[in-house]
């Protein structure tokens, strides 16, 4: 029987996790529990664990810190990471320390069979390796190239012939369409004098040069592809210039995999770019994209959102920075044009977190990130209407008065306000209130700001005024809102698929 060990500062979690499933059938044992990272670690220092099940957020360390600390002082197990956050850098950090899965509460029963079908099928092979040294080193290099604390260890097990000598290295990943034996990885890592280890199937490899230079890497490749099957497919990570940053050049391989699945496109031999000067070149488009929402020019917007993804595509943005970035352009789209309650912007948010493609994502971004409803509905408005909507969003911050601003547009304030109520079906007031309180909406979930601080920045002058309001409007308190539209966001904002997680399927 596996040994496993459930890790959460709810009791109810952890009951219902014993209660979820029958373990057995999964020849797993539960041998203990514990309410939070410090009273793990001490169980895993006494007892011997195949597998932990671990929430994230707990007090006195957290799951990953727990992980962490136990993979420093030399304790490897399976581990599954729980959380109700679906943030990206815990999926990150979680990931990164080897996660078989990053589940979310409330924890669905067939992603936990899958999750530990997954595990034990691991195990078992495993068990079935581990008694040959090149298994050893080869869990060792990719430890390593995961940013463990295991080199002294892998040198040990290198022995003097093979020692990890110089400070230029080069990670490159392998891909094949029918798997190698590893006695053959043996012989050409021999040969041509890199390391290697095998992930899952043994039709991946990632391959250790010692070496930064072009040419040098590119004769490893040619070798392998006169000595296997033609058809491979070869990811070249940033050079490393100590053993230290080694595993920077392996996460390197993992962002340009993201690239290439997301993108649909793919070079036989793909090398690493920097992308410092396109990130740098997406925060341009996008602040030009905010700019013309701001100023309502629906025709520069739309040809500001085709050059946006235009650019996407070309510079090959991460899909989940491509993802984010999209939904920080929705949220402002629907706070000037619409709502953040509205239906279609909780779809399209969906749609954009979802989308496993670029093409799925393009067609989002030029067709759902503007609420073509509200625009059409608002380009019917009367032309007061329009102007009065145009001094709302342009001077919120100030004392605005239907009186003033008819007094601005020279018309009857009466007429005015009985107009912009015909068009928008709401009062002057009501109006202005609702944009106000969306703005807030956006600094709320955006920005740590004091709420004192966004009260003001929206327009209101007294701070007991707007929590008055802004609960009149959403049945919650401002620090309500915050704390769960973020979870709700959260939700939304990363999508891990089951490939993303082969690179930590290591056997």
């Amino acid at each position: 029987m596996y040994q496993a060990l459930l890790v959460d500062d709810e009791y109810m979690i952890l009951a219902g996790l014993q209660k979820i499933i029958n373990w057995g059938d999964f020849q797993i044992s539960i041998v203990g529990t514990a309410s939070n990272g410090k009273e793990a670690l001490d169980f895993v220092e006494k007892n011997s664990i195949d597998i932990v099940i671990t929430d994230v957020t707990m007090p006195l360390l957290s799951g990953i810190d727990f992980v962490y600390e136990a993979r420093k002082r030399g304790y490897h197990f399976k581990f599954i990471i729980l959380s109700g956050y679906q943030e990206f850098e815990y999926a990150q950090k979680s990931l990164q320390l080897g996660a078989a899965s990053y589940l979310l509460k409330p924890i669905n029963k067939k992603e936990l069979e899958h999750s530990l079908n997954k595990i034990i099928k691991e195990l078992k092979e495993e068990q079935r390796f581990e008694q040959t040294n090149q298994f050893v080193i080869g869990q060792l290099l990719y430890q390593w190239l995961q940013g463990e604390d295991v080199l002294f260890e892998l040198q040990n097990k290198l022995g003097s012939q093979r020692q990890l000598n110089g400070n230029a290295f080069t990670v490159l990943c392998v891909q094949l369409n029918q798997p190698i034996e590893p006695e053959k990885w043996e012989e050409w890592a021999e040969k041509q004098a890199f390391y290697y280890t095998i992930a899952t199937g043994s039709e991946e490899a990632y391959l250790i040069i010692r070496s930064t230079e072009r040419e040098e890497i590119k004769a490893v490749i040619h070798y392998l592809i006169e000595r296997t099957v033609k058809d491979m497919t070869f990811f070249v990570g940033q050079p490393a210039f100590s053993k230290e940053t080694v595993p920077e050049s392996f996460a390197s391989i993992k962002e340009m995999r993201a690239r290439s699945s997301f993108y649909q496109q793919s070079e036989k031999i793909n090398w690493y770019s920097d992308d410092k000067q396109t990130q740098e070149e997406t925060d341009k488009q996008i602040g030009a994209i905010n700019k013309s929402i701001l100023s309502r020019d629906v025709s520069q917007i739309r040809l500001d959102l085709k050059q946006f993804s235009l650019g996407l595509e070309k510079n090959k943005v991460l899909p989940e920075f491509a993802r984010w970035q999209t939904y920080m352009i929705l949220i402002n789209g629907y706070l000037i044009f619409d709502s953040l309650n509205s239906p279609s912007f909780k779809e399209a948010t969906q749609a954009v977190f979802s989308s496993k493609t670029f093409r799925e994502l393009k067609t989002l971004i030029e067709e759902k990130t503007l609420p073509t409803h509200a625009l059409s509905k608002r380009l019917m408005y009367g032309e007061l209407t329009r102007q009065a909507i145009d001094v709302i969003q342009q001077d919120y911050q100030q004392d605005l008065k239907l009186k003033k601003v008819a007094a601005d547009l020279h018309i009857n304030a009466m007429y005015l306000g009985q107009v912009f109520k015909k068009d928008t079906g709401k009062s002057f007031s009501h109006y202005l209130n609702e944009y106000r309180i969306d703005l807030a909406k956006e600094l709320l979930i955006q920005t740590n700001e004091p709420i004192s601080n966004i009260a003001y920045q929206v327009g209101y002058q007294n701070q007991g005024y707007f929590y008055k309001i802004f609960k009149q409007y959403l049945q919650h308190s401002p620090r309500e809102y915050r704390e769960h539209f973020r979870k709700e966001i959260s939700t939304n904002a990363v999508y891990i698929d089951e490939e993303k997680a082969v690179d930590n399927d290591f056997l």
